[in-house]
């Protein structure tokens, strides 16, 4: 190995040179993560102000995923606040795109799979439903063979909780364990109102009785027909939005 002063001086100054070299990739990267997050952020609040062109708000929506998968929003509440677009009618398609890209091909297997896994869960789980009302929406759902998709979907739902019975716990504030029955269950899936008339009162009333038992609202299915043998429309509930 060659040595001397020169050689030590060329050493030093080749591993200076690699040192300058990595802090400035480092820097380049720092500048271009920052300029990206900065274009990223005036998207943002673009779409916090904009619900027009619509193909625009798609566009910039698309580009805006990382930040929602970044999103530290504690509630459904703050991510709406965040993201008000969302709040917008057409944005069901903006949920889709997001579920898409975070579960390819899953939207499309729900779809395709939920009868087929329906019809098999009735099969092997159907003899042992000892709740009168899970019986009662296998009848109807046995004897209505022309009922339309969402009034089959409604039943299914309907009858889960008695399929397979929960088994979850909770406490309460009082400090007391509270188990969920098969009615809480089935409420906190699927609820059901007869008119248009009686979707914003059942919400509210829903909210506060929750509230009183200080529970969090997760996101649930509202149908709404004079029965479940004609379900007339289906809406997802996220907080007080609906979804048709």
């Amino acid at each position: 190995v060659a040595k001397g002063k020169l050689v030590d001086k060329v050493r030093n100054l080749l591993r200076l040179n690699r040192q300058i070299n990595a802090n400035s990739s480092k820097t380049l990267e720092t500048t271009t993560a920052l300029k990206l997050d900065e274009s990223l952020r005036k998207v943002k609040i673009w779409l916090q102000t904009r619900k027009e062109p619509w193909d625009e708000v798609v566009t910039n929506w698309k580009s805006t995923m990382e930040l929602r998968r970044q999103s530290t929003s504690k509630t459904a509440s703050e991510f709406f606040k965040d993201w008000p677009i969302l709040q917008d009618s057409r944005s069901t398609q903006l949920i889709d795109i997001d579920f898409d890209v975070m579960f390819p091909t899953k939207g499309v297997n729900i779809h395709i799979r939920w009868f087929p896994f329906m019809e098999k869960l009735i099969l092997l789980r159907g003899s042992s439903m000892k709740e009168r009302s899970g019986l009662q929406y296998l009848e109807i759902l046995n004897l209505e063979e022309n009922c339309n998709e969402d009034t089959k979907v409604a039943l299914h739902l309907h009858m889960l909780p008695n399929l397979i019975p929960p088994k979850g716990r909770t406490k309460l504030p009082n400090k007391k364990d509270w188990k969920f029955s098969a009615a809480e269950v089935l409420e906190s899936l699927i609820q059901h109102v007869k008119g248009p008339g009686d979707i914003e009162d059942h919400i509210q009333s829903y909210q506060d009785r929750m509230y009183n038992l200080k529970q969090t609202i997760q996101p649930y299915i509202l149908v709404v027909g004079p029965s479940l043998k004609n379900v007339t429309a289906t809406y997802v509930i996220v907080d007080k939005i609906r979804y048709k």
